[in-house]
């Protein structure tokens, strides 16, 4: 299943619920989706990128859509 931009999605394994605000190319050329948590704060992930609204890289293997 494709993505897009703004998509609704949940994280399966981390039960995160944001959207998709970047998609791009990784190493292996499989797209890599960037999601923004809809809930605000630091979370104790070091997978995280904690700004006031976490983001997390994901494959697409990883997020579905809502």
């Amino acid at each position: 299943m494709a993505f897009e931009l703004f998509d609704h999605v949940r994280i399966e394994h981390k039960n995160v619920i944001g959207n998709i605000v970047d998609i791009y190319p990784g190493d292996d050329g499989q797209p890599v989706y960037t999601v923004q948590s809809s809930e605000r704060g630091y979370v104790n992930d070091p997978s995280a990128y904690n700004g006031d609204f976490p983001l997390y890289d994901c494959r697409e293997d990883q997020i579905t859509k809502l």
